[in-house]
């Protein structure tokens, strides 16, 4: 399973996608008041920014995000789990990026900015490498996988 786009499938790959999702900014409304306003990706660039580490795919597409709208992306802290970003940003360290199947709502500790600039979905894919053998159980596995 992978997040898509990817960048290190090629075109050999045979990708079943089975969800869409769409990554969102998230922060402790106590911490960061936006108080429901729209907020632009250069202004959100001003605050500490809590992201996945740079290898991840996450991290490329965010990178691109702001590249696309002509920004340089400095994160004040890359963590390896979505779990401990969300956490982090729950108790104010800064503001999150994360998927938003990820994120639980309790709006109380942490809430979904609104950005202004679309951040476009993405998806969940489970990708085969056609020149490597498939037993049994994973080909069951694939079929057993909706599809979106």
């Amino acid at each position: 399973m992978t997040n898509a786009p990817n960048p290190r499938l090629n075109q050999s790959y045979i990708v079943k996608t089975v969800a869409e999702f769409h990554d969102v900014f998230i922060a402790n409304p106590a911490c960061f008041p936006f108080a429901g306003d729209e907020i632009s990706l250069q202004d959100l660039a001003a605050y500490p920014l809590i992201v996945l580490e740079r290898k991840c795919t996450t991290m490329e597409f965010l990178r691109n995000l702001f590249l696309q709208h002509h920004l340089e992306l400095l994160p004040a802290i890359e963590l390896s789990s979505n779990d401990l970003l969300i956490d982090l940003a729950r108790i104010g360290l800064g503001i999150g990026f994360a998927p938003d199947y990820c994120v639980d709502k309790h709006p109380e500790q942490l809430t979904t900015l609104r950005i202004r600039e679309t951040i476009p979905a993405r998806q969940m894919a489970a990708c085969v490498n056609p020149s490597m053998p498939v037993n049994k159980s994973t080909r069951n596995f694939l079929e057993l996988l909706p599809t979106v």
